[in-house]
């Protein structure tokens, strides 16, 4: 048993290291978890009911459990948090800590060749897919293909890209990766004064996205709509740099004030309104400051197997809308019980960990590889060396 066991451990370890994003903060990957499952939970549960509902009459409508499951839509917006206290944590430590300001070449340079090579094989990989399958003429799909490309297609079409639908949201981020430097003089103000105008940004924004959104049918899929999330990771970035000792302190109590978080923040997203897009920003940056803090939900967020996910959740989330469709019919005719909600959980986690096990591969082909900070001039030296090589073989004939 122990030589199994072991046996086991070493295998996981290994699997780890493998797929391991290599993320200094290990509690931002455990949040990103906590996203990836959100979104994959709405997506699965969405297309089970499409698929199945008829199976079980009388349940879904007005069930508890459908009405929790469909606000885990927030998860992308957990996602922006996170990429607000990221992008926004080495600006701030220059402001409020005197560390070296980030060259914004190299910024703008590292956003390039790490986030736009998986995306833009992605792209291509679905394009292919929708003409294998569906078709359609490369005229008709070149437009939105183009517009998705550069990270436009929101704009221009006013809807969410036909290429692959989980794409909106990256687009504000492109958005928000290109704002992100100048936002971030927010903090550039006093030390008495250094969060006043952090948190009036974040108010103010919160209720001018609120008010926008009612009136305008596009506005949530820009980043005016969705500013208020990443200046909530941008106050948690504050909060950070400036309580990195105080972090090391774990308690339990931070434990309940979590738990407690997390509970209203699912209450709010059951009543959306006006007071819902004021309250959710911070209380998504109360619950993240409680998981730097909390004794246990550090503890768990923190795990292998959850930090692993986590840090694959940018394959996880480009892949999961064809990979659902593509195994949907295979799974979701099995069922656990005649209960719609216990056989959406067993759904849930047989579907959303294939997805899981089938994405480890494509990250480790597709995204891996560009996670490295001199992978360009790696390429550039292959290119070379494969041109030397051509060169000689003609030489030599």
């Amino acid at each position: 048993m122990k030589t199994a066991n072991t046996s086991r451990k070493g295998i996981w370890t290994l699997f780890s290291r493998v797929t391991s994003s290599g993320k200094i903060i290990p509690e931002i990957d455990g949040l990103r978890f906590i996203a990836i499952l959100w979104v994959l939970g709405f997506h699965i549960n969405g297309e089970y009911i499409k698929v199945m509902g008829g199976h079980f009459p009388g349940q879904i409508q007005g069930s508890s459990f459908r009405r929790v499951v469909e606000t885990w839509d927030f998860g992308v917006q957990l996602f922006f948090v996170i990429s607000g206290f990221i992008l926004g944590l080495p600006f701030v430590r220059h402001y409020w800590n005197g560390t070296p300001k980030p060259r914004l070449g190299q910024y703008y340079l590292r956003r390039v060749t790490r986030i736009e090579p998986p995306y833009v094989i992605n792209l291509m990989f679905c394009s292919a897919l929708i003409i294998m399958v569906k078709g359609p003429p490369l005229s008709e799909l070149l437009p939105h293909l183009m517009a998705s490309l550069f990270y436009v297609h929101n704009l221009v079409f006013h809807s969410v890209s036909s290429i692959n639908f989980v794409t909106w949201s990256l687009e504000i981020e492109a958005q928000f990766y290109l704002a992100a430097p100048w936002l971030t003089l927010i903090f550039a103000v006093s030390h008495r004064r250094r969060y006043a105008l952090p948190m009036v940004a974040l108010f103010t924004s919160a209720v001018a996205a609120g008010w926008l959104n009612q009136f305008s049918p596009v506005v949530h899929l820009t980043i005016l709509g969705q500013l208020p999330y990443f200046l909530a990771g941008f106050l948690l970035a504050g909060w950070y740099s400036q309580n990195e000792a105080f972090l090391s302190k774990k308690s339990l109590g931070w434990d309940l004030a979590g738990a407690a978080a997390w509970a209203t923040i699912q209450l709010v997203l059951l009543h959306k309104g006006m007071a819902s897009a004021i309250l959710l920003p911070p209380l998504v940056a109360l619950a993240y400051a409680c998981v730097f803090k909390g004794r246990l939900l550090g503890a768990i967020l923190t795990r292998p197997v959850i930090t692993v996910i986590g840090g694959m959740c940018y394959t996880v989330y480009l892949y999961h809308p064809f990979l659902k469709s593509a195994l949907k019919h295979l799974l979701f005719p099995f069922q656990v019980t005649t209960i719609y909600w216990v056989n959406a959980v067993a759904q849930i986690l047989a579907l959303g960990g294939s997805i899981v096990l089938v994405c480890s591969l494509f990250f480790l082909v597709f995204e891996k590889p560009f996670m490295y900070r001199d992978w360009p001039a790696g390429f550039r030296g292959l290119i070379r060396r494969f041109a030397a090589r051509r060169l000689l073989a003609d030489v030599n004939k």
